[in-house]
């Protein structure tokens, strides 16, 4: 939050302006009720509420504009009674209920401007500050001494004869001025880099001028290891909340975390040549497909496997899960376009698995938590249509996780698969210097700033940087690529994040073999804590037992049904409990609460179309999270009521007898930016999505067992498969002409404080907006109750930039940013 000196002094007066108005406004609204109780005559009641209405001013302006006018009525130079008294009693009432209105507008709008106050002389956003040794054991994790490990030869072999990146001179260079533009777009936007960053990053994105003289200092520097420089007392490093744990980030300058995001970026293009010919792993999947479609016998898959693995020649095996040139198609590629596969179940499936290991997002956690949906829909769409394909057979699921891998990383493993994918030995030694970052170190355990050592990282990469990125991924796909050279196996994965499908449980046993010995002989372990397995239309061999596998707070069952991980549902409601204790202002109570509430959204994969029952699960979490929020039965709408209610009384002044006005349901979930408290509302965050799954034209499930050639042509299967992979947009409601009106007002309003960021509204606020609207007009009489003259509107902007990271997530819950 901004907190300049111009800043302070505009929210200091336009508050203390505020509760002065609030003052003489609720004296005046108490003396035109008294003077209306008693006037003499219905005409008399009639001209007092009228006048007394009208010539209310707030800030300068009038409190009603939108009053009638009724001068004919309330001339005193004309006889009342030539006034019919139906009419008189008509305008009285509608005139009674404005006072009203606008007695409850101008305390809600006192009620709103407290808590903006308290939301700013506390802070801003909350900020979930980390135990007083998670930041000393962190950092200590990655200076202590990397597991022993033993993988020269086996990435040596692995990658022998392996396409190597091209001389310097035939590399095709990222400009550097567009590829900065992306840098600063991510950095300005990441949630977890310092508010600092992201500003300065923002700044950039406005200033080309200063943009377009640091793209050329970065070019002057190149990729040499002389390029990285660190500051004299090392680099500092922070614990920061991601969601579900702590984890350790540094702060770098602005500079040099953009050199190490553009020379990502060049590796990135560098890299996918290497990463061989999508068709030839699209063949070779073929073959596999047919014989387990025969039911052939374990030897000859096993044939099949080793001969896939002798013949790779061109391309070589690391080949496996290469990234499609083509990253701007999600369905189909330019070179197949007219084939019958452009369209078929394998074309989906590899279009799918490329795009997870597109290396989009500037470091692999957010990576991860932005593959969540594709990953759940994947792993289902391959059981429905192996089990729609083939009904007799069962299929083996296993799900495999790493231990704490991006901070457990071996240097030496890194370095050893760039030189053998033929980095250039100054660009190695680029990657070593940015490996071996060197960090700060308090005098103590503690969380001081004061620097009494520097000590240089032995293992992991750094989170937070687009190259770290891609340094994990080049691990898993070494991986896949030693796996499937040994098992046959389906492998869907996203960083560290593993799942083998096959119908053989021979097989899957093998394969969990491979993974575990090569990230051993690698110097990582597994998770056996997210370690999972079942059987999909059977019973698990005695020598695959263990628990149910789990994807975020989903589990999988022997049927092929998702449901809610109830202890993982509790420990994070338990988790956002402790935060929101912590929180000291109200809406940095509803920001933790949102923000958790977006992520179960996520966790529970709200938006992916796993069928009724899982939807009906997921809705029911969502609403139980805010429903026993306090406890069992005790919701947190109450909650924050009473916290607001409470609140106010304390700033209202000791004179004030009137008891507190109750708090509508509508303004509880209205928009912050429109002057409502902002909480999210988890009925309509599940229920727009039950609505798209009821609007959307099914595909009826083909009958198996499966046809020859089922899976290479634009079919029935294929069109089920789609279907299977394509998740639930939320649903909006229809427009009336009047809903259309305050939609188009809203954008305004939003447009305004967020600097013309807002252009559009998510399906969420349309519901809102719908299903709240007619009782926002009802109780206040306007929409428009938010007096933006006395309310510190940039508040509301520095609120948009502190809390866009922790609340907004458009996919996952069709919330987005809007306002």
């Amino acid at each position: 939050m901004r907190s300049d000196p111009t800043t302070q002094f505009v929210t200091a007066v336009k508050l203390r302006e505020l509760r002065a108005q609030h003052s003489q406004l609720s004296e005046a609204y108490d003396q035109l009720t008294r003077q209306a109780e008693t006037a003499t005559d219905p005409y008399q009641r009639l001209r007092q509420l009228y006048r007394g209405l009208a010539d209310l001013t707030y800030a300068g302006g009038k409190v009603h504009p939108e009053l009638a006018d009724l001068g004919v009525l309330a001339n005193d130079t004309l006889p009342g009674k030539a006034i019919s008294a139906d009419l008189v009693e008509r305008w009285s009432s509608r005139l009674a209920d404005e006072l009203t209105a606008g007695h409850l507008r101008s305390e809600f709008v006192f009620r709103f401007g407290v808590l903006l106050e308290q939301w700013a002389t506390s802070g801003g956003s909350p900020q979930r500050i980390p135990p007083t040794r998670q930041l000393h054991e962190l950092r200590e994790h990655v200076l202590a001494s990397p597991r022993p490990n033993d993988h020269r030869g086996l990435i040596e072999n692995l990658l022998a004869g392996v396409s190597r990146v091209g001389p310097a001179k035939d590399r095709v260079e990222a400009t550097p001025a567009e590829s900065l533009q992306k840098a600063l777009s991510i950095i300005a936007n990441d949630q977890y880099q310092s508010a600092r960053l992201r500003a300065e990053a923002r700044r950039l994105i406005q200033d080309p001028t200063l943009a377009g003289e640091l793209a050329d200092v970065l070019t002057l520097l190149g990729t040499g290891p002389d390029a990285l420089q660190w500051p004299a007392g090392g680099v500092v490093a922070r614990a920061v909340w991601t969601r579900n744990k702590w984890r350790l980030y540094t702060d770098q300058d602005l500079p040099t975390t953009c050199l190490l995001d553009v020379l990502a970026r060049r590796w990135e293009k560098e890299l996918s040549d290497v990463f061989g010919d999508w068709r030839q792993r699209q063949a070779e999947d073929h073959r596999l497909e047919r014989l387990w479609a025969l039911n052939a016998p374990k030897a000859v898959l096993d044939g099949e496997q080793q001969q896939s693995a002798g013949q790779q020649s061109d391309p070589p095996p690391i080949a496996d899960l290469g990234t499609v040139r083509d990253s701007q198609s999600r369905a189909g590629f330019e070179f197949i376009n007219d084939d019958p596969w452009a369209s078929s179940v394998l074309t989906q499936r590899y279009s799918h698995l490329n795009e997870l290991h597109e290396v989009t997002a500037a470091d692999a956690y957010q990576q991860k938590n932005d593959m969540f949906f594709p990953v759940v829909a994947l792993v289902n769409a391959e059981i429905k249509l192996a089990r729609a394909a083939f009904p007799d057979r069962p299929l083996y699921v296993v799900k495999l996780d790493l231990r704490d891998y991006y901070s457990s990383i071996p240097h030496d493993l890194v370095l050893t698969i760039l030189g053998n994918l033929g980095v250039r030995q100054s660009e190695l030694d680029l990657a070593a210097r940015f490996l071996a970052m060197p960090l700060a170190v308090p005098d103590g355990p503690g969380l001081t700033d004061d620097h009494g050592d520097t000590r240089s990282a032995t293992r992991g990469v750094p989170m937070g940087y687009r190259l770290s990125a891609l340094l994990a991924e080049l691990i898993g796909r070494c991986m896949e690529a030693y796996v499937r050279q040994r098992a046959a196996v389906r492998i869907i994965r996203v960083v560290d994040d593993i799942c083998l499908l096959t119908p053989d449980p021979d097989a899957a046993v093998a394969a969990q073999g491979h993974v575990t010995a090569f990230f051993q002989t690698c110097g990582l372990t597994l998770n056996d804590d997210k370690f999972g397995v079942v059987c999909v239309g059977g019973e698990l061999p005695a020598a695959m037992a263990g628990p149910l596998p789990r994807w975020g707070m989903l589990t999988l069952d022997q049927r092929g049904e998702w449901s809610v991980h109830e202890a993982a549902f509790q420990q994070h409601l338990a988790q956002s409990r402790g935060s929101v204790m912590a929180a000291g202002a109200v809406l940095s109570k509803v920001d933790i609460i949102n923000a958790d509430l977006t992520h179960l959204a996520r966790g529970v994969a709200l938006g992916a179309d796993l069928g009724d029952g899982h939807r009906a699960e997921a809705g029911a979490a969502l609403v139980r999270f805010v429903d026993d929020y306090v406890g069992p039965g005790q919701g947190i709408a109450a909650a924050l009521c009473e916290d607001v209610i409470a609140l106010v009384g304390t700033r209202s002044g000791a004179d004030r007898q009137a008891p507190p006005q109750a708090i509508p349901e509508a303004w509880l979930y209205w928009p912050v930016t429109a002057g409502g408290l902002g909480l999210r509302n988890p009925y309509i965050m599940a229920g727009q999505f039950a609505e798209a799954a009821r609007r959307r034209d099914r595909v009826v499930v083909p009958q198996g067992p499966a046809e020859a050639g089922w899976n290479t042509r634009d079919n029935h299967w294929s069109r089920y498969y789609r279907q299977l992979l394509q998740p639930l947009n939320p649903a909006a409601p229809t427009d009336t002409a009047a809903t259309a009106s305050l939609t188009r007002d809203f954008i305004a309003r939003g447009t305004t404080i967020s600097q013309g960021a807002q252009l559009t509204l998510t399906p969420y606020w349309h519901w809102i907006l719908s299903v709240y609207g007619p009782e926002i007009r009802e109780r206040f009489g306007t929409f428009r109750f938010l007096n933006t003259e006395l309310v510190p509107l940039q508040l509301l902007g520095a609120r948009r930039t502190d809390s866009h990271s922790i609340t907004d997530d458009p996919w996952a819950t069709g919330v987005g940013s809007s306002f």
